[in-house]
């Protein structure tokens, strides 16, 4: 994510994961043949979100809960102390659960390798 959640760019972070998934990448074209991804667990890093509005935060728990429902994991790292009270009053820390804040991507990975070790991670 390239700077702070707001209303409008929210709906965008939303069309990036789901390209993402469909597509295989973020900058395919939409008319491109569908290519999805088995996704375990998708990363957001958060080094850039500095602040969260309301809408951003709504946006972001559909997308935590539309995947958490298919069974892939979301982790996010690299969150800015001070974006946390925001994430917590959201409810956006409760509904990833404190084990899915990590300090970083290597450490992610980490985690996701050793619950899923037959499986190699795909950077997108």
């Amino acid at each position: 994510i390239d700077g702070p959640l707001v209303f409008s760019n929210s709906v965008g972070l939303r069309d990036r994961t789901r390209r993402i998934e469909y597509q295989g990448s973020f900058v395919s074209h939409p008319s491109e043949p569908v290519r999805p991804l088995t996704l375990k667990c998708i990363i957001f890093e958060m080094t850039a979100v500095t602040y969260i509005d309301a809408t951003a935060a709504q946006v972001l728990l559909e997308i935590i809960g539309d995947y958490k429902k298919r069974g892939v994991r979301v982790v996010f790292v690299k969150v800015r102390k001070a974006l946390q009270p925001s994430l917590e009053n959201a409810g956006i820390l409760a509904a990833l659960g404190m084990d899915n804040v990590l300090k970083n991507v290597d450490a992610a990975i980490t985690v996701v390798q050793r619950e899923n070790p037959a499986s190699a991670p795909t950077m997108v």
